[in-house]
């Protein structure tokens, strides 16, 4: 097995999530899992690919660079939760500059580490300890890998990659980390392999198809006859751009067939191996926070200009709203490339928090104190002054982290608290790291 995989040079494009069912925390580990078939049983091959995002981790300056230490523990138990596996990584990351460092351009520290295992079920469990940080962050993914030389013909995993280019004979192929295909905006590719336990049928025919969350086929490609000779057979299939497919939880199937007409159409008996994954479909970043979009574009008043904000509205089309939507949120993202948008999350976590905490007769986002809070963050300091037995008026004044100060007074006593004096914010909302 390891000889075929030198005939092609890997090349890591991360973006987020993995092969199989995965938990992370809010510091993202990137992982994906192929397997494929070994000499024996007890030695069929696990890769498992690994990106460590620049984002998540501590530099420090050093001379001209800056420079990130991490050790990753990649543990593999089988179905009882029996440790079988675990290999130890130690990473050394260099960044030219602070930028760099922070992740802004999507950098990652990538790797590749090779298991041999019996078939069955595998639970990897990947821990990152950040040297520096002293800080734990982690993923964890679950495969099944097949009881192999039982049928006469098999599959591996899939591997989604972005692009496959031939170069002196050889292929150079861009394993694309992720379950998310809507992030990738040209063609990819499915890489695996086929496994012909037979001497007497040296072509089949392939098809993908995608599935939705109850199992129905609401894409399918075109029916390909290719080569099966020998033992073990290198292939992959294009699959277009998911462009317009609507947010939600999929799967990639690839299904080998006999070979027949050049017809999508096919039938049980036909099917000779299968082998699936799942993927991801995002729309927006108003689908990946489960919000209304409308009501997401009126939240941006305080970060965006009304121009802004009205060449959203104004689009004709709502998918045309939904891209002119992202990429307002792209050009703040601190860190393009990555999986989160912490400027997006910021902001609407502040609009949501406003919601909860200064709600009257009106949302708590247009509230003084929900602008001021969704602009300037939480106060460091609030005063409260006892109600003035006059008039009953109750008086909060906030101070921030620049020392700047805020006085609301609520004139009637019921918790409608206004800027005193009465001004109306001018600034925007900023992310600061």
């Amino acid at each position: 097995m390891a000889f075929r995989l030198l005939y092609f040079c890997f090349i890591f494009l991360a973006a987020a999530s993995s092969v199989a069912a995965q938990v992370r925390n809010a510091q993202t580990l990137i992982a994906d899992a192929v397997w494929f078939r070994g000499t024996a049983d007890s030695a069929n091959r696990l890769d498992v690919y690994l990106a460590v995002p620049y984002s998540s981790l501590q530099f420090v300056k050093s001379a001209d660079n800056y420079i990130a230490e991490y050790e990753a523990v990649i543990t593999l138990r089988d179905s009882t939760g029996r440790k079988i596996r675990q290999q130890n990584l130690t990473r050394r990351c260099i960044a030219p500059d602070y930028e760099a460092s922070r992740g802004i351009n999507g950098a990652a520290d990538y790797s590749q580490t090779v298991f041999y295992l019996s078939s069955g079920k595998v639970n990897a469990e990947i821990i990152a300890t950040d040297a520096v940080a002293k800080r734990n962050i982690g993923i964890s993914l679950t495969v099944l890998i097949p009881q192999y030389r039982s049928k006469l013909f098999e599959m591996s995993g899939l591997l989604t990659v972005s692009s496959i280019e031939e170069h002196n004979g050889k292929y150079i192929i861009t394993p694309y980390i992720s379950t998310i295909v809507s992030r990738l905006t040209e063609s990819f590719f499915i890489f695996f392999e086929t496994y012909n336990n037979t001497s007497d049928v040296e072509e089949a025919d392939f098809i993908y198809e995608i599935l939705d969350a109850k199992g129905i086929s609401v894409q399918r490609g075109e029916r390909t006859k290719q080569n099966t000779k020998g033992d073990v057979t290198q292939h992959y299939l294009p699959v277009p751009p998911q462009k317009s497919r609507p947010a939600g939880n999929y799967s990639l199937r690839v299904i080998m067939l006999k070979t027949g007409d050049k017809t999508a159409s096919y039938s049980t008996a036909d099917i000779l191996s299968v082998s699936l994954r799942p993927i991801v479909i995002e729309r927006s970043a108003a689908d990946a926070a489960g919000k209304d979009l409308d009501k997401l574009i009126r939240q941006m008043m305080y970060v965006a200009s009304q121009s802004e904000i009205d060449n959203i509205e104004d689009a004709e089309l709502p998918d045309e709203k939904r891209r002119l939507f992202d990429e307002f949120w792209q050009k703040l993202d601190p860190t393009p490339g990555t999986e989160r948008n912490e400027a997006f999350e910021e902001y609407y976590g502040r609009v949501e928090y406003a919601n909860q905490n200064f709600r009257t007769f009106r949302e708590g986002w247009l509230s003084d104190m929900g602008a001021v809070y969704v602009v300037f963050g939480p106060p460091v300091n609030i005063e409260r002054t006892p109600p003035v037995p006059a008039n009953g008026r109750n008086i909060v004044r906030w101070t921030m982290a620049d020392n700047r100060r805020f006085t609301f007074i609520d004139d009637m006593g019921f918790g409608e608290y206004r800027l005193a004096p009465a001004v109306q914010i001018a600034e925007k909302y900023h992310y600061k790291n």
